[in-house]
């Protein structure tokens, strides 16, 4: 495929992003994203609740020296985020955190990556690959033990569940930076004053 028809594709991708509720979406090249072995260890201090509970999340995520490998043979990306209030997850017990609100956003960042995923496809772009915001588990298996993770077992949702961006190594906050987004960290003891708008982000890579 020419450039020109691929230039073509990637701004329909995130048209598509637009339309589907996201709040901003920008083609980047491949070659901005870097992994930081320190994002991976930040899953483990402080242990992340998810941390060995599904097959996307590390332990079990694709190590990062083939991840880097893969990311390395693309040429773009469609980056895109959603921007919302933070009033409904920010002060929320453990427990509670994301299975909410918070569940429905990641909800529909996997819907969104998803989507574009399936439109590159069809566009003949058939290693298109996407990264959701999360755990998978979170989305589609909160009150389950994750399949792919049993002996001989299989993920129950194989067509809709993908790595998270964090889980797979990428620093989210210096490639959404990068590219002129501004996120503020939060955590559970953030309260809506200190952090009003909270934001997920998440990537097709397009060969």
């Amino acid at each position: 495929m020419n450039t020109s028809h691929l230039q073509q594709d990637l701004r329909r991708y995130c048209q598509l992003a637009l339309e589907a509720g996201m709040t901003d979406a920008k083609v980047i090249p491949a070659s901005l994203i870097r992994l930081d072995p320190r994002v991976r260890l930040k899953c483990r201090y402080p242990r992340c609740g998810y941390y060995g509970s599904n097959g996307n999340c590390p332990p079990y995520a694709t190590p990062l020296s083939e991840m880097q490998a893969c990311i390395d043979r693309y040429e773009f990306g469609v980056l895109f985020m959603k921007r919302f209030p933070s009033d409904s997850l920010l002060g929320a017990r453990h427990a509670d955190y994301g299975h909410a609100a918070g569940g429905d956003v990641q909800r529909e960042m996997y819907r969104v990556a998803g989507r574009l995923e399936r439109a590159a496809f069809r566009d003949g772009h058939v290693l298109a690959m996407a990264f959701a915001n999360g755990p998978c588990k979170k989305v589609f298996c909160p009150n389950a033990e994750c399949s792919a993770i049993q002996p001989g077992g299989q993920c129950r949702f194989p067509l809709k569940s993908r790595s998270s961006m964090e889980g797979c190594g990428i620093h989210v906050f210096a490639l959404a930076r990068s590219v002129g987004w501004e996120i503020t960290p939060a955590g559970h003891t953030s309260t809506p004053e200190e952090v009003p708008e909270l934001t997920n982000v998440g990537l097709v890579l397009v060969e």
